[in-house]
C-alpha cells in the first residue's frame, strides 16, 4: 500500500516533465517511494510564457500501475492537480512590493476612515455623545472629550484585537481574518481554474 497526498496547486519552473514526486507527498515502503517519485507523469511544453494545465490523479495512478506491480495506491489529497508552470522562478522585487503594500495600506486607511465617519454621521454618534454628557453633567457640550477620547482608543483597540495583528507582531497564534479570507480566496480561485482548464483540455481531446 502506497499513500499519496496530492496537492491542489503545484508550481514548476524550467522543467520538461512532471513526476509523481512533484504531485504531492508519498508514504510507504521507502524503496518503492523513492522509485515512484522519479516516474514521469507527463511532459511539459516549455515556453517563455507562464501557463497552467490540470493533471487528474487517475493519470498518476495509471503511471504507477504501469511501472510497478502489486501496489495499491490510496489517495489522501486532491483528485485534480493544477500545474502552474513558469520558465523561471520569479525573483521578488522589494521596491515594487513596497510600492504595492504602500498603495494598499493608503487605500485601506482612506476607505476605513470614510466608512467610520459615514457610519458615525448616519448614526448621529456626535449627538449621542453630547446627550450622554448632558445627562451626566447637566451641560450641553458639542464635543465632550472625556467621552470621545476613550471611545477613539477603544475603537482602535477593538480593530487591533479583531484583526489579531499589530505592526509585525500577532497577538495570538491564530490566523488573522485577512489570512483566513485570503486562503479561502486562493482555494476558490484554484477550484475555478481547475474546472475551466479541465473543460478546455477535455474539449481539445475530443477534437483530436
Amino acid at each position: 500500500m502506497i499513500y499519496i497526498k496530492a496537492q491542489k496547486k503545484v508550481h514548476l519552473y524550467n522543467t520538461n516533465k512532471v513526476t509523481v514526486g512533484d504531485i504531492g507527498e508519498l508514504y510507504g515502503d521507502p524503496v518503492i517511494v523513492n522509485k515512484l517519485k522519479t516516474l514521469k507523469v507527463c511532459s511539459v511544453k516549455q515556453t517563455q510564457k507562464k501557463h497552467k494545465f490540470v493533471i487528474s490523479l487517475l493519470e498518476v495512478i495509471k503511471v504507477i500501475d504501469t511501472n510497478t506491480k502489486g501496489i495499491t495506491v490510496s489517495n489522501m489529497g486532491e483528485k485534480d492537480i493544477l500545474i502552474d508552470y513558469g520558465p523561471s522562478k520569479p525573483k521578488p522585487n522589494k521596491l515594487f512590493t513596497l510600492f504595492k503594500v504602500s498603495v494598499i495600506c493608503l487605500t485601506l486607511l482612506c476607505g476605513s476612515a470614510m466608512a467610520i465617519m459615514t457610519f458615525h454621521t448616519d448614526a448621529s454618534v456626535p449627538n449621542v455623545f453630547s446627550n450622554i454628557n448632558e445627562i451626566f453633567t447637566g451641560e450641553y457640550v458639542e464635543r465632550p472629550l472625556w467621552i470621545i477620547i476613550p471611545y477613539s482608543i477603544g475603537l482602535l483597540t477593538g480593530v487591533t484585537v479583531f484583526f489579531n495583528h499589530f505592526s509585525s507582531k500577532k497577538l495570538t497564534e491564530d490566523p488573522t481574518p485577512i489570512q483566513v479570507e485570503m486562503d479561502k480566496y486562493d482555494s476558490e480561485i484554484s477550484d475555478c481554474l481547475i474546472k475551466i482548464i479541465s473543460s478546455e483540455q477535455s474539449n481539445e481531446s475530443d477534437e483530436e
